[in-house]
């Protein structure tokens, strides 16, 4: 009968120094891999903070220019305004010009998505006709209350959707107010609300590879918005609900990278999830 041949030792010896070769190959090989993921990995966590510092520094912008606005508002219609004496009707060729004023501002500052302005006797302008529909109840609400206390400063409004002075009941807003004083005299002449352009606002976040989640200064979302339209701002939600922010997780099968930036001026949160293969293949 056949027998097996017997290692000789030659043959332990070849057998050793292959192993002794190989194994450490591998493991050299094992380290050059994960140094590669590694840096590939901090690069594109990078890229992800990179470009939320860019976004952010855009909606600062936006937010800027509102402000912007209501101080330009609050110069032409002093100017409009300044020989109106305390609670005295607006007369119809000024209601011409306070209109004019609120419709210049709009194509001024194309952000802005529509104005109005509420005299101290209660007269009430728009720049769109459609803000009139149940336009009445600002005088009872808690934003022109919020506004009365004012010393003339801006203040912005929780991102919330409203029954009065918008274009659409239906969708969210972010207003910002702001009570108008007669400059000589320190008189309130009125109060002006200005809506963003939430589709403006929506397209600074649009992203091929990252998804973005914006939260107003009370921890309310102004709008979320994925990168591809088979994902929804919910599945969004749930990624950063299940990751966690400044973190690295696996959600469905996928590794995404979570992180926040803080828009600090006004107290603003602009959220970016990113899927790490995605963005890891992309910068290959």
């Amino acid at each position: 009968m056949w027998k097996q041949r017997p290692f000789t030792i030659k043959r332990k010896l070849l057998l050793i120094n292959a192993v002794i070769a190989i194994v450490p190959l591998l493991i050299i090989g094992a380290i050059i891999a994960g140094i590669y993921q590694n840096t590939v990995d901090k690069r594109t966590k990078q890229s992800v903070t990179d470009s939320s510092v860019v976004i952010a520094d855009r909606i600062t912008r936006v937010l800027k220019d509102t402000e912007s606005c209501s101080n330009y508002l609050t110069i032409n219609i002093n100017e409009v305004l300044k020989e109106k004496d305390p609670l005295e009707k607006i007369n119809l060729r000024k209601q011409r010009d306070v209109t004019n004023e609120l419709y210049n501002a709009k194509i001024v500052f194309d952000e802005m998505e529509s104005i109005a302005f509420i005299s101290d006797s209660n007269q009430i302008f728009v720049s769109d006709n459609a803000m009139l529909k149940n336009a009445e109840i600002v005088k009872d609400s808690e934003q022109f209350e919020q506004l009365k206390e004012t010393s003339g400063k801006s203040i912005w409004f929780p991102c919330e959707t409203r029954e009065f002075l918008v274009l659409d009941k239906e969708k969210p807003v972010v207003t910002l107010g702001k009570k108008v004083v007669k400059i000589t005299t320190g008189e309130t002449l009125g109060y002006i609300l200005i809506n963003v352009n939430m589709e403006q606002l929506e397209s600074v976040l649009r992203n091929q590879l990252i998804h973005y989640r914006l939260e107003d200064s009370t921890g309310k979302q102004v709008c979320s918005v994925p990168a591809t339209e088979n994902i929804s701002a919910k599945y969004i939600e749930d990624i950063i609900r299940s990751v966690g922010e400044y973190k690295t997780g696996i959600y469905e099968g996928k590794n995404y990278y979570v992180t926040s930036y803080n828009i600090a001026e006004y107290g603003w949160k602009l959220t970016s999830v990113a899927d790490l293969y995605t963005l890891n293949v992309g910068a290959k």
